[in-house]
């Protein structure tokens, strides 16, 4: 899907869950007694509020005409060569398509978008939903698209792609449902969620419950169905990076190293067919690990700032260096003892430096940032790497199951100075405790 429609589609949902939630909570109005003049005016105002994502959504070449104006073209809404128009029949609401050809407007029931629509009485719930399919029926013709928001579906969806984006896992199809009723009118029974969430036979699970069918199941997306949603947006193009780099590497017939893609918390990938097979697995597996480490490192007093331009490397302050130290080895062990999905395996690197640096705009910017970088570099999976400068404040005040074993010196990349290197060392976490031996300076 691309930018535009996925803009646009944002758009509508935020606008038809605004509704839904004010149904929930009682606060919709529906104009009793003139409820087919307020639907009109509620229809024309939603469209015209839509105008830029509308325009967006044709593409940067194209152009299409969004008029809501009776004065500049007529009474109802234009969209491109379509135009709609709304008509007030007391009890009921006409919807009537009318499609330009050689400079004129005509009917065009053929369309199949006229028909009439009872607001009269009717429940707020139905005139909300009448009110979002009718503008979506419309859109779709009108731009000659597909925005994906047939049914109810959408809705659980979207609960589940920003439950999976706040925590980095897939909520259980229960837990989906009872969000979305608590929060939003529904008229969806849970078994009929369920029903309509059952996975084709070749769509290996995505797309709810799993093929299970019970209130446990996870409700689970594919890439393709995360993508049509705004909020994901940021980690799948952080995750078709990763899958550049994955690909790179299968055409140089060597494996992914932490160094090609994640600075200081890299992952291990064995081969790119990992990544193509199992796409949505990693971007539920890289979604967990930024949460997991996110998690230590705050619980210790840090702060995690702007990614440092590496992949999906974190960049964390704290404001004392045996926080540092600890939220490292909280990170470890919180990553390896992941239960990770699919055949996915992660590992992560880290560096510990201790100096002065500079802030602003939530960034630190010094010498030792950049050193602290490299010494990362010299790290493997499962590792972590400590300073000269850290060592010396925390080796005789760190927990006693924590240990800080020397590798020797080494010469970091761009320093003529080398520096001694410590690796921590903790009997509850499995920590590599060797360093490459290639730029070992003989004292």
């Amino acid at each position: 899907m691309q930018p535009g429609i996925v803009g646009l589609r944002g758009a509508l949902i935020a606008a038809w869950e605004e509704d839904l939630r004010a149904v929930r909570q009682d606060s919709f109005d529906v104009g009793r007694g003139r409820e087919a003049l307020v639907f009109i005016q509620r229809f024309y105002g939603l469209v015209s509020s839509l105008r830029t994502q509308i325009q967006r959504a044709w593409g940067p070449r194209g152009h299409v005409h969004v008029v809501a104006s009776a004065e500049i073209g007529g009474p109802g809404c234009r969209v491109s060569q379509s135009r709609i128009r709304l008509r007030n029949h007391g009890e009921e609401v006409a919807v009537e398509l009318f499609s330009y050809a050689d400079g004129s407007s005509r009917p065009n029931p053929s369309a199949g978008l006229d028909r009439r629509i009872r607001v009269a009485d009717a429940e707020p719930l139905v005139v909300v939903n009448e009110l979002y399919r009718t503008a979506v029926d419309f859109l779709q013709l009108a731009l000659n698209l597909d925005i994906c928001l047939a049914g109810s579906t959408w809705l659980y969806e979207h609960v589940a792609a920003n439950y999976f984006v706040a925590t980095g896992i897939w909520a259980p199809v229960g837990e989906v449902y009872r969000r979305a009723t608590r929060e939003f009118a529904v008229s969806d029974s849970f078994e009929n969620v369920l029903a309509g969430l059952a996975p084709p036979a070749d769509s290996h699970g995505a797309n709810g419950s799993n093929g299970s069918g019970s209130d446990g199941s996870d409700f689970r997306l594919s890439i393709e169905q995360l993508q049509r949603f705004a909020e994901p947006q940021p980690d799948l193009d952080n995750f078709l990076q990763l899958i550049h780099v994955a690909v790179a590497a299968d055409q140089d017939d060597h494996p992914v190293e932490s160094s090609s893609i994640a600075a200081s918390l890299g992952v291990v990938v064995e081969s790119t067919p990992l990544w193509i097979q199992s796409r949505a697995s990693m971007y539920q597996a890289m979604r967990r690990h930024d949460q997991l480490l996110t998690s230590a490192i705050e619980a210790n007093g840090g702060i995690v700032l702007k990614e440092r331009g590496e992949g999906d490397s974190f960049f964390a302050v704290f404001p004392r260096a045996t926080d540092a130290v600890m939220a490292a080895v909280e990170g470890q062990r919180a990553v390896q003892s992941e239960p990770w999905p699919d055949r996915v395996s992660l590992s992560v690197r880290m560096a510990v430096l201790t100096g002065e640096a500079d802030a602003a705009d939530r960034d630190y910017r010094s010498p030792a940032v950049n050193r602290c970088a490299k010494l990362r570099r010299r790290a493997v999976g499962n590792q972590i790497l400590v300073s000269e400068t850290t060592y010396s404040i925390v080796a005789d005040i760190l927990r006693s199951d924590i240990q800080l074993v020397s590798v020797g010196k080494r010469r970091l990349e761009g320093h003529d100075r080398p520096e001694e290197v410590y690796v921590v060392q903790q009997p509850e976490v499995t920590l590599e405790g060797a360093v490459a031996e290639d730029e070992v300076v003989a004292t």
